[in-house]
């Protein structure tokens, strides 16, 4: 019998019969696909999917919870057939074995059994895949309450974050980008530990320390995995977290937000408006904040400032890239864009770090920052803020109203209509 989380809603996901799939049988719903886009022919693009995936989540449970079991599926795959990449004209294997896959096929090839239609770049070594996986697991099992699900997923979980912890090169707990755009900004160059996927990385290793030590206690991994697997997990994950953590302030922090990355490039110090995702999914997944509050707190109130005001008076969401001085970011396509879902998802974050303050003040809880109460109420409307600017724009200005495209420019120009998640 499934049963919630602790502190969370009182009903669970169940699964009482089996269904034939492509992966065998499986106790879900049947197997559900939608495409990012009119332009984007990919199914259940996942770097994207990590944004929409709410929406799924919270109104058809059951089909998010078996779209995760196909990734699942599909991590212990491969598909060694090389391709010439669009990007660097380099020459990759389609699928490696371990990988989070970026898309589950498209309608002209056989979803589902040739993944990774994608080939602009190498997704096999995105660094921020594998931590989206880990993060919407736990963010499903609090939203569901199936704990049946959680033990389902663990051995894929342990499966990812080992593939993903190889890029942790010097051993300080944080992984490095490898200097191509190896995240879903796959024009935007990033080097070295970078914001990012850095705090996705960190919340990911959350996640994992949660999981293992709650499914261990409730005795559900008998027949999923040998329990010491999840012992020796912890083992592992529990200074590594801590040790990244530090290295993410100590490398990423500049005194108001965190670098872009830590490369020392001419634009390493740009402004990135989805820098707290890490922070937004952690709160979301009810995990302890990976950044201290006041950090956060400042990085938001600098996105705020100068990705959102600064840009197009407030009007237009919040720009991807700003450079310090106040000049947007254009070191690439992505960096002057606005994404609909990265903004929308830049507000959540602003109110739960408003909610933080307000929760602990009224408990009277100590915590490393005490923010004021002018800067509490700064924060909420900023949230409200920059989420009228999507909304100003797309409904307004622009009008493209149920035609919203992945991203536009100050300038109205856009890109990829009808698209989902992040975009």
């Amino acid at each position: 019998t499934d049963q919630p989380c602790p502190g969370h809603r009182e009903f669970g996901v169940r699964y009482d019969s089996t269904r034939p799939t492509m992966h065998g049988d499986q106790g879900k719903v049947g197997q559900f696909l939608y495409l990012e886009g009119h332009e984007y022919y990919m199914y259940n693009t996942y770097d994207v999917h990590f944004y929409a995936s709410f929406a799924l989540v919270q109104n058809w449970p059951e089909l998010q919870l078996s779209l995760q079991r196909d990734f699942a599926a599909a991590v212990a795959t491969e598909d060694p057939t090389r391709r010439k990449l669009l990007g660097d004209g380099n020459w990759r294997p389609r699928k490696v074995v371990g990988a989070v896959p970026h898309d589950l096929g498209s309608p002209s090839e056989e979803p589902w059994t040739k993944v990774n239609v994608y080939n602009f770049q190498d997704v096999s070594r995105w660094k921020d895949l594998g931590p989206k996986f880990v993060l919407q697991v736990l963010r499903d099992v609090r939203t569901t309450g199936s704990l049946e699900f959680a033990a389902d997923m663990y051995p894929t979980i342990l499966h990812v974050m080992d593939t993903v912890a190889q890029y942790d090169t010097d051993g300080d707990g944080l992984i490095e980008n490898q200097g191509f755009p190896d995240q879903t900004y796959d024009i935007w160059s990033v080097s070295g530990p970078s914001a990012y996927t850095g705090g996705l990385w960190l919340a990911a290793l959350s996640a994992t320390i949660h999981l293992s030590k709650d499914l261990l206690e409730r005795g559900l991994l008998e027949g999923k995995i040998d329990p010491n697997e999840a012992r020796a997990a912890c083992e592992r994950y529990e200074p590594m977290y801590e040790s990244g953590k530090e290295a993410y302030e100590r490398l990423l922090w500049n005194g108001k937000y965190f670098n872009y990355d830590s490369s020392g490039h001419g634009h390493h110090d740009s402004i990135m408006a989805d820098q707290m995702a890490g922070q937004w999914y952690a709160r979301a997944c009810g995990l302890p904040p990976i950044v201290k509050p006041k950090f956060a707190y400042a990085s938001l109130q600098t996105v705020y400032d100068l990705n959102v005001l600064t840009f197009a008076d407030c009007k237009k969401g919040a720009v991807n890239g700003m450079r310090p001085n106040g000049q947007v970011d254009n070191s690439s396509m992505q960096s002057r864009e606005v994404w609909t879902g990265t903004t929308y998802a830049v507000a959540a974050a602003m109110l739960q770090e408003w909610g933080a303050a307000v929760e602990d003040t009224n408990t009277g809880t100590a915590r490393e920052s005490v923010v004021s109460d002018d800067a509490k109420e700064s924060l909420w409307l900023a949230a409200f803020e920059t989420a009228r600017g999507i909304w100003h724009s797309g409904w307004g200005d622009f009008g493209y109203w149920y035609a919203t495209p992945e991203g536009w420019e100050n300038s109205g120009n856009y890109r990829s209509l009808v698209s989902k998640g992040e975009e």
